[in-house]
């Protein structure tokens, strides 16, 4: 009976960690507040894709079109298909890559503080095949 009073006292105190919601699973009622200044790419998001990154069964080389969230520290968090490049396998292999290597400057608020915003961006199968000719 101590024991289990000490625990539930414990558990009582001790800070609880915040929860962390993917932006995916979001609520549709909760409106991203517009950025003063939205997310810049910290580099061409072909650059971060080779002819090897292309998915074996893929079929397509089109532009993949994409809307993503950017969280404060620059990184891409969620990933929307806005335009097919010709395979769903391609359209989610890669809105992967982009999530995975992708940084950005993040958005800034109306107060200069760095926010969350989202950014579109494309990228073209066609001249990551192109460009290591």
């Amino acid at each position: 009976m101590m024991l289990t009073a000490a625990l539930l006292l414990a558990a009582a105190t001790t800070p609880t960690q915040p929860v962390v919601v993917p932006p995916g699973q979001l609520p549709p009622s909760l409106p991203l507040e517009p950025a003063v200044q939205p997310p810049e790419p910290k580099y061409p998001v072909q650059r971060v894709v080779s002819p090897d990154d292309y998915p074996a069964g893929a079929k397509g080389r089109g532009i993949v079109g994409m809307n993503l969230l950017i969280d404060n520290q620059g990184h891409a968090v969620d990933c929307q298909i806005t335009q097919s490049g010709g395979s769903p396998l391609l359209d989610s292999t890669t809105c992967g890559l982009l999530k995975r290597r992708t940084r950005f400057t993040p958005a800034v608020d109306r107060n200069g503080n760095p926010s969350i915003g989202r950014i579109a961006v494309q990228l073209d199968w066609a001249k990551v095949f192109a460009s290591f000719k």
